[in-house]
C-alpha cells in the first residue's frame, strides 16, 4: 500500500481531518504511528537526555549485536560500578528507581514517582525482546542495574546495625496524593506540587521490631494493616537515599510486567531486615504496591524505643482512612473517585460503589453503601487482620492470586493443560475460589502448609521476630516465647491438631 493509499484509508476509518499539504509527498504526521507500527520498523527520536555521538560504546553493558544502542539512555552508557545514584534526586531530595529514571518536570506528573520515557522505552521493548528475551541475553538495563545490586547488598552485608534489629520501631504509613479535603477531578489532574492539597486522607502508625525481615514486613504487616489483600500483587520498598528497591522473590504477579516501568529490577526482600534501611527518627522509604496501579505509600521512622522497652510484638496503634480497591488505577484515581462519591452523580457514585465491592481486597465482606466512610478505620479490626496473617504460612510468591475464566467446564478437570501448568513444591497446594456456583470464573492461589523459612518467621502470637521455637506439636508455627505459645493455645489447638509434622 503506498503512504497516500494509507493516508486515504486513515481518513476513512477514522473519519479524522489530516492533512497532506506538502509539495513533496511527505506525510505531516507519523504512518506508523497511526498504524501503530512504532517501534517495529524504527525507534522515535533521542529525547533531550540521549546525546551520544554516533557509534559510542557503553562502558560496561553488552548490547546484544541487533541492538543499535537507539532509544537506550546515556546513564546506561555509564560503568555502574562507579555509578552514583544519589546524584540523581527529585525536588524533594529523594533517589527513586536505583536513580537512571528521569522525574517528571513541572505539570507533568506527580513527583512522588519516576518518569517512564513511554515514547522511547515501549518501541525498544517491542524491536528488540525477541533478541533478549528469546536469545536468552540479559536487557541492558537490568544488567546495569544488577551491578547497583551486588554493591547494595556488599554495602549491607557490611553494615553495623548495633542493637537496631532488638529495638521496635514506631512507624507512619501514610498514601500518598490522597487529600483529606477532597477536590475535583480537574484539579487532581492538573496540580501537582507536593502537598499542594494539605494534609493526606490516608494513614496507619504502628510499632514493629526491627529486626523484621522486610517480606514478611509487607506480607504479615503491612498488607493487613493497610487492608491490601496478601500475595495479590507485587511490590517494591524504596530506599530514598540511593534508589535501590526491594520485592518478593520470583514473583508471579500479574504486575510483574510493569516492573521494568517501576524500578526495572530489585533485591529479594527476604534477604534483609528492614533496620537495614530505617535507622534513626526521621528516615523514610517509599513503598510502591502494584507496579501497574502503581499505589504509592511513605513508611517513615516516628521513634525508635530503647531495647528495654522493646518487645518485638506488632502493635496497631492509629489510623484514619478505609483502604483504596484493588486494581483502583491509584493514588490520584482513587482521590478522584472520592470526590465522584461524594459530589458525583448517582451514576457515578454507583460505579464508585461497584468497584469497590468487587475488588479482591473487599470481596466477601459485609460491605454496603452504608458502609462508605472514606474516613473509617478500625485499630482492633486491623489488628486481628494481622493475627490472622500471622497465624498462617508466608505468601508463595510463586504463586500469587490469579483471576481465570474457562470457557468451557472441560478446562476444569484435573490433568488440563491448565493445572499442569502449576509446577508446585512439597507441601503446597493450588486453592481455588470460584464467584458464584453458576460461573467458570475463579481465583487461585498457591499456598503453603509448610513453616516459613527461619529468616521470614515471625511469633504467630504477636509477630516477634525474636528468640523463635517452631510447636513440637505441628512443627508449623513459631512462637517466641513458651507464654505466647500458652496464650495462643485455645486457638492454635484445633489447627494443632488437625496439622500433619512437616
Amino acid at each position: 500500500m503506498s503512504s497516500k493509499s494509507a493516508l486515504q484509508l486513515f481518513k476513512k476509518t477514522r473519519n479524522q481531518d489530516v492533512s497532506d499539504d506538502s509539495d513533496d509527498g511527505k506525510l505531516d504526521f507519523d504512518l506508523a504511528s497511526v498504524l501503530g507500527l512504532s517501534g517495529m520498523s524504527r525507534v522515535p527520536k533521542p529525547s533531550d537526555r540521549e546525546r551520544r555521538p554516533p557509534g559510542t560504546v557503553p562502558k560496561y553493558i553488552k548490547l546484544h549485536p541487533e541492538d543499535s544502542g537507539e532509544g537506550l539512555d546515556d546513564v546506561f552508557y555509564e560503568d555502574p560500578h562507579i555509578f552514583v545514584p544519589a546524584e540523581n534526586k527529585n525536588d524533594h531530595d529523594e533517589v527513586l528507581g536505583w536513580g537512571v529514571f528521569a522525574y517528571p518536570k513541572p505539570g507533568e506528573g506527580s513527583s512522588h514517582r519516576v518518569k517512564y520515557d513511554v515514547e522511547r522505552g515501549i518501541p525498544r521493548t517491542m524491536r528488540y525482546q525477541t533478541y533478549y528475551n528469546g536469545e536468552g541475553w540479559e536487557w541492558p538495563e537490568k544488567q546495569f542495574v544488577k551491578v547497583l545490586m551486588e554493591r547494595k547488598e556488599t554495602a549491607f552485608a557490611a553494615m553495623d546495625l548495633g542493637d537496631l534489629p532488638e529495638r521496635d520501631y514506631i512507624l507512619r504509613i501514610t498514601m500518598l496524593d490522597i487529600p483529606v479535603e477532597l477536590q475535583s477531578p480537574e484539579k487532581i489532574q492538573s496540580v501537582y506540587e507536593r502537598g499542594a492539597f494539605g494534609e493526606e486522607l490516608i494513614y496507619r502508625r504502628f510499632k514493629v521490631s526491627g529486626g523484621t525481615n522486610l517480606d514478611s514486613l509487607q506480607d504479615k504487616i503491612v498488607q493487613p494493616i493497610m487492608g491490601w489483600a496478601r500475595n495479590a500483587h507485587s511490590f517494591a520498598f524504596q530506599d530514598l537515599r540511593d534508589g535501590s528497591a526491594f520485592g518478593p522473590k520470583d514473583s508471579t504477579a500479574v504486575d510483574m510486567c510493569h516492573v521494568d516501568k517501576a524500578v526495572i529490577s530489585y533485591i529479594d526482600a527476604d534477604k534483609w531486615t528492614f533496620a537495614h534501611v530505617l535507622q534513626k527518627p526521621g528516615d523514610k522509604m517509599r513503598y510502591l504496591y502494584d507496579f501497574g496501579d502503581t499505589w504509592l505509600h511513605d513508611i517513615v521512622v516516628e521513634k525508635i524505643l530503647s531495647r528495654s522497652e522493646s518487645t518485638g510484638s506488632v502493635v496497631v496503634l492509629e489510623g484514619r482512612g478505609m483502604c483504596p480497591p484493588e486494581d483502583g488505577h491509584g493514588n490520584r484515581d482513587w482521590a478522584q473517585a472520592l470526590w465522584k462519591f461524594r459530589y458525583g452523580t448517582i451514576r457515578e457514585q454507583n460505579e464508585v460503589m461497584q468497584e469497590v465491592m468487587r475488588a479482591t481486597n473487599y470481596k466477601g465482606k459485609p460491605f454496603s453503601r452504608a458502609d462508605f466512610d472514606p474516613l473509617s478505620f478500625s485499630v482492633e479490626k486491623a489488628q486481628q487482620a494481622v493475627l490472622d496473617a500471622l497465624r498462617s504460612a508466608a505468601s508463595v510468591r510463586t504463586g500469587a492470586k490469579s483471576v481465570t475464566h474457562p470457557l468451557t467446564p472441560e478446562a476444569l478437570m484435573e490433568g488440563t493443560p491448565l493445572e499442569k501448568a502449576q509446577k508446585l513444591k512439597k507441601g503446597q497446594t493450588r486453592v481455588k475460589e470460584f464467584d458464584d456456583p453458576e460461573s467458570f470464573r475463579y481465583m487461585s492461589e498457591t499456598i503453603s502448609e509448610r513453616r516459613d523459612r527461619t529468616r521470614q518467621a515471625l511469633c504467630a502470637k504477636c509477630g516477634s521476630p525474636h528468640n523463635l521455637k517452631a510447636c513440637t506439636g505441628c512443627n508449623r508455627f513459631y512462637y517466641c516465647s513458651k507464654e505466647h505459645q500458652r496464650e495462643d493455645w485455645t486457638t492454635h489447638k484445633p489447627e494443632c491438631k488437625g496439622a500433619k509434622s512437616k
